[in-house]
């Protein structure tokens, strides 16, 4: 029996320190879990951090290098744009010196033109003796003005010369030579000085006539001053035209009464009374006396008085003619009604 219980209780020493050391044993194999674990973890977690440290040093760097890209483009764009600021302010003070430039050569434009029309004035008002028995034997000037004018030119045989033996002498010849006379052409130079000095507002026909009557306008209307291709068309025209036949002023002032709109002012290019009667038929003779030219005269008279020309304004360029004496007396007594001017050029113009 006291055997029984010694062993029972060495059994129970036994099992307690067995315990004990399993205890131990398991508390250390924990203990070295616990720091192993925590090592694992530590060692992951350095390397993440020094993973990110390593990009953010990459990125910093890359961001670094960025802005100094960035201010370096900066930098330049900065000294280009003071330099387009300098060469725009040169260019600004170079357009400044233009436009002074401009300014000083548009008065001296102004000024040459003020010369110009003063001279132009002056050619206009250049004083003209009139031969004549009226009582506008006197200085005269002309002025080309008007709405719409009309130029009307004489191209009767007796426009081919001033002396009447040289006419019948031209009469029998060719259109050629009636055309090369100097008093045809100083007339065709009169004519075209008259085209190229229309007032730029206004409006132009160009009309001849002898026994007939002939409108050399283009489309035979009123055409622009400033439609050179006008003007063009008419001088043109000009060439084709020849001395020949009798003069029939009361058919020209019939034909442009009838004109719409009518003319504001006429322009007229003659030498001399007319020289054939309202029906294009003579009188009794073959020549022409100054008596029957004053008959022919009045009855173109007669029609301006009685036709819408009354209130257009007749000025007449009056060329030299031998033997017609009454030509100046009664021209005047027309350009008078009309509020016109009698001209009677010299040698020389234009």
């Amino acid at each position: 029996m006291k055997n029984k219980t010694k062993r029972r209780e060495a059994s129970v020493f036994n099992l307690a320190f067995l315990d004990i050391m399993s205890c131990g044993l398991g508390a250390v194999v924990l203990i070295f879990l616990l720091i192993k674990h925590n090592t694992d973890i530590s060692t992951t977690e350095d390397s993440i951090i020094a993973r990110d440290t390593s990009q953010i040093i990459t990125l910093n760097n890359e961001l670094k290098n960025e802005i100094k890209g960035i201010t370096k483009n900066l930098v330049s764009e900065v000294k280009s744009l003071n330099n387009s600021k300098k060469i725009l302010e040169k260019l600004n003070s170079d357009l400044k010196d233009k436009e002074d430039y401009l300014t000083e050569l548009k008065k001296e434009i102004k000024k040459s033109k003020e010369i110009i029309d003063l001279n132009k004035k002056e050619i206009f008002n250049s004083l003209i003796q009139v031969k004549g028995k009226g009582q506008r034997n006197y200085l005269v000037g002309m002025n080309v003005e008007g709405k719409r004018i009309a130029i009307i030119l004489d191209s009767s045989a007796s426009m081919s010369d001033e002396l009447l033996v040289n006419i019948l002498r031209r009469n029998k010849k060719s259109n050629k030579i009636k055309a090369e006379g100097d008093k045809w052409q100083k007339a065709i130079r009169i004519s075209s000085w008259l085209l190229s000095r229309l007032p730029s507002n206004s409006e132009f026909q160009f009309f001849s006539f002898n026994n007939k009557f002939e409108n050399h306008s283009i489309n035979k209307t009123w055409s622009d001053s400033r439609d050179q291709s006008s003007i063009n068309y008419t001088i043109k025209s000009l060439m084709n035209i020849f001395p020949d036949k009798g003069s029939n002023l009361a058919l020209i002032f019939k034909e442009l009464s009838k004109v719409s709109p009518r003319p504001t002012d006429i322009y007229l290019i003659t030498d001399g009374l007319p020289t054939l009667g309202p029906r294009g038929k003579l009188f009794s003779r073959s020549m022409v006396s100054p008596g029957e030219r004053v008959e022919f005269y009045r009855d173109a008279y007669y029609v301006v008085s009685r036709s819408t020309l009354s209130d257009t304004k007749i000025n007449i360029i009056l060329l030299p003619m031998e033997g017609d004496i009454g030509a100046g007396e009664n021209y005047w007594e027309l350009t008078n009604y009309t509020n016109g001017t009698l001209m009677s050029p010299s040698k020389d113009w234009p």
